[in-house]
């Protein structure tokens, strides 16, 4: 799957050259405005697990910054898999309240599905956040659920910056 993954990060480069592909990533990572992203395509993991493959590989799951990031990603995950994929926002520590696993702050910027987040649904411990096919819009979702990591390395001035 290596080789996918090299391959989707060379047409990513060709097909949108215009977005930072000076932006040095590892092998296999897809560079966009100052970020690396990963796809985990191969893999399906719950959510804890999932931030350990992005650890793994030098990363976190993602972070949405904006609608530029929310756009990238919607281009990506329609050439890839029509699951759900894992993103680096959840409220395991206190219910409503998201934070990003990396950074530990509330989202400046969100995509959710109407209607959610489903603040009433706390017995089904929906607590962490996928990027939903088709919509690509964001769930909440039970954390042991097994679905696959989108991770991201920062990059700030050529240094990648992992939180």
């Amino acid at each position: 799957m290596k080789c996918f993954n090299i391959l989707v990060c060379c047409l990513g480069c060709l097909l949108v050259k215009e977005i930072l592909c000076d932006t040095p990533c590892p092998d296999g990572w897809v560079p966009f405005q100052g970020a690396c992203f990963l796809f985990g395509t191969d893999q399906r993991l719950r959510y804890n697990e999932a931030q350990h493959f992005c650890t793994q590989h030098g990363g976190n799951l993602a972070r949405v910054r904006d609608q530029h990031d929310s756009n990238f990603l919607h281009h990506w995950l329609t050439h890839l898999k029509p699951y759900p994929w894992w993103i680096g926002l959840n409220d395991q520590e206190i219910e409503n309240e998201y934070k990003w696993i990396d950074t530990h702050t509330a989202p400046e910027y969100t995509n959710w599905l109407p209607g959610r987040p489903s603040s009433t649904n706390v017995t089904y411990n929906q607590d962490c956040i996928t990027v939903q096919p088709n919509a690509f819009q964001w769930m909440d979702t039970d954390c042991v659920a097994p679905f696959q990591p989108i991770c991201q390395i920062i990059v700030s001035n050529g240094v990648s910056a992992v939180g």
